[in-house]
């Protein structure tokens, strides 16, 4: 065992001169301490380079400072942006992100239920396949935030994403550059991200092709600009995994 996590409160309190509680209230900063006794304990914690349990400090006060995040992909580029941005905002707060993630709905949830047995404090859903009424339920047992998908119930709770205004702007901009046969690769269709965005280019003439994964995303590809109306360019919607063409 280390010296580090063999050191507890109650070696700080007999190096001090004071009782653990005393050293208990200077870690927990809640509860005033009479300066001199905060003195000499910081000095013991210090000269010993102690580190509080986080775990369990969050066991005692039954608040682990840690918020779960469930994506459906990590690697992917319109994810990590965002699992970037939450890290981003947490930082300096106390509190810390906890990511895992789930692409099909049986992984997702197992994630899921991961990170609930961490005992994070609150959730942060991004995207994902989980029902909606797996997820009232975790509600009922964490504060619960979801991105880029509706919840019916927790619509209050729910960030959503300009799909429909992403699709239209890119599609006029291929349109300006004077493309008319656009190809419109996408996720699965019923997936709520293409039922938003592809709506928007639906409305315009386009090529329909449907991927979930990088490889069938490559294919669909390739099949539009094989077709018989060859297409003069691409849009590609989120389906998983950036997709190049």
């Amino acid at each position: 065992m280390s010296r580090e996590t063999a050191i507890t409160i109650h070696d700080i309190a007999r190096r001090a001169g004071v009782s653990p509680s005393t050293v208990s209230r200077v870690l927990n900063g809640g509860t005033p301490v009479a300066p001199d006794k905060r003195a000499a304990v910081m000095a013991i914690i210090n000269s010993l380079h102690y580190r509080p349990n986080v775990v369990a400090q969050g066991l005692a006060r039954g608040k682990s400072h840690s918020v779960g995040v469930l994506a459906q992909e990590i690697s992917n580029l319109f994810f990590g942006q965002i699992l970037k941005g939450i890290e981003h905002r947490l930082r300096g707060t106390g509190y810390y992100p906890l990511f895992a993630s789930g692409w099909h709905a049986h992984e997702a949830i197992d994630a899921l239920e991961m990170l609930l047995a961490h005992r994070v404090d609150s959730l942060i859903v991004v995207g994902g396949w989980v029902a909606d009424e797996y997820l009232l339920r975790v509600a009922e047992r964490v504060p619960l935030v979801a991105i880029s998908r509706s919840i019916a119930g927790l619509e209050d709770h729910c960030v959503q994403v300009e799909n429909f205004q992403g699709g239209y702007e890119a599609t006029k901009h291929l349109i300006d550059l004077g493309h008319t046969r656009i190809a419109h690769v996408t996720g699965l269709p019923h997936h709520p991200t293409r039922s938003t965005g592809g709506r928007a280019i639906e409305r315009r003439s386009w090529t329909p092709a449907c991927a979930s994964t990088p490889t069938s995303s490559r294919k669909a590809i390739s099949k539009s600009l094989r077709a018989r109306t060859r297409s003069s360019t691409s849009s590609a919607a989120r389906s998983g995994s950036p997709v190049c063409s």
